[in-house]
C-alpha cells in the first residue's frame, strides 16, 4: 500500500504546481497607484532636499555682483552637473554694485519621473526688489542617492500675486492672536540679527540664529496658516508670510515656516526657516 500512496502522492503535488504555474501566468497584472506624473505613490524622492538645493542654486545663479566663474565654481560645490556647459547662459556678473538675491523660495513642484524634479523658486532680487522666476530640473542618482541641478534653469512667468504668496495651512485665529506677539518678537530679532532678542523668545536649544543684519525692517505679519499641532494646541508648525521693508525701496513678502512651542504658557520659537 505504501507505493500506490507515494505515487498518488507525487502525482497530486505535481498537478498542484502546475496548476498554481498556470494562475501565475494568468494573473492580471498588480495595480501601481501613480500621481499625476505617473509616479508611483510612496515613491520617497527627497522632495524637501530637492527644493533646498533649487533655492540655493538660484541665490547663487542670480548673484551679479559675482563674476560668472565665481559662480560656477560654487554652484561645482551644490553638485551643480557641468557648471561650465555655456547653455546655463549666466546674467553678467562682476559689476559693482550687482544684482544679489534678497529672499526666494518654493512656488512650485512637480515631480517628472521618479528620479527628477522641477522646482518653481521665485526670487526677490536687490536693490530693484524685481521678482525673478526660475524653473529648476533636479535629479537624483538612485544608486547613490545624491541630487544634482540637472540642466540650465528656465525663466518662467511668475504666478500672480494671490497665488504666489499664497500659503498652506488652517486659518486658526485663536492661536493666532496668542501667538503674534512672540512672531512681533521673532522677526523683529531677526531683521535685526538680535541674537539677545532672538534667544529671548527661544527654547533652550532652538535652532534659531542670525538674521537679516538689518537690511530690511519688519513691515507686517500675516495671520498663521497652521499645518499640524498636538493636542493641547501647544506645539504647533505654521506658515507665516512676513512684510519686509526696505529703506525708501518699498516692500516684499517672504513666507517662513516656524515651529512654536508653549512653554509655561509663553509661547517660544523652536525652529525658523524661509520656504
Amino acid at each position: 500500500m505504501a507505493l500506490p500512496l507515494l505515487a498518488y502522492a507525487v502525482i497530486l503535488a505535481l498537478t498542484v504546481g502546475v496548476v498554481n504555474a498556470w494562475q501565475n501566468i494568468h494573473r492580471p497584472p498588480a495595480q501601481v497607484v501613480t500621481n499625476q506624473a505617473g509616479v508611483p505613490a510612496d515613491y520617497a524622492f527627497p522632495r524637501t532636499a530637492a527644493s533646498s538645493l533649487a533655492v540655493q542654486f538660484t541665490a547663487v545663479y542670480l548673484d551679479t555682483g559675482r563674476s560668472a566663474d565665481e559662480r560656477k565654481a560654487q554652484l561645482a560645490t551644490l553638485t551643480v552637473a557641468s557648471p561650465d556647459d555655456p547653455s546655463y547662459g549666466y546674467p553678467a556678473g562682476g559689476k559693482e554694485p550687482g544684482v544679489a538675491v534678497l529672499g526666494a523660495y518654493v512656488a512650485g513642484y512637480q515631480q517628472l519621473d521618479p528620479k527628477t524634479a522641477r522646482v518653481v523658486v521665485v526670487a526677490t532680487l536687490t536693490p530693484s526688489l524685481r521678482r525673478v522666476v526660475l524653473a529648476v530640473k533636479v535629479k537624483q542618482d538612485l544608486s547613490s542617492g545624491n541630487l544634482a541641478v540637472a540642466a540650465p534653469p528656465a525663466f518662467v512667468s511668475a504666478p500672480a500675486p494671490g497665488q504666489m504668496d499664497q500659503l498652506g495651512g488652517e486659518a486658526n485665529s485663536a492661536l493666532d492672536s496668542r501667538m503674534q506677539p512672540a512672531l512681533k518678537v521673532l522677526f523683529t530679532a531677526f531683521a535685526a540679527s538680535d541674537n539677545a532678542a532672538l534667544q529671548s523668545v527661544g527654547v533652550s536649544g532652538g535652532s534659531v540664529t542670525g538674521g537679516l543684519g538689518g537690511a530690511v525692517t519688519l513691515a507686517a505679519i500675516a495671520p498663521v496658516k497652521v499645518l499640524s499641532c498636538d493636542a493641547a494646541q501647544t506645539d504647533c508648525s505654521l506658515n507665516v508670510s512676513v512684510t519686509w521693508q526696505m529703506d525708501h525701496q518699498g516692500t516684499f513678502v517672504q513666507p517662513y515656516q516656524v515651529h512654536m512651542r508653549s512653554v509655561e504658557g509663553a509661547w517660544r520659537v523652536v525652529s525658523l526657516d524661509a520656504i
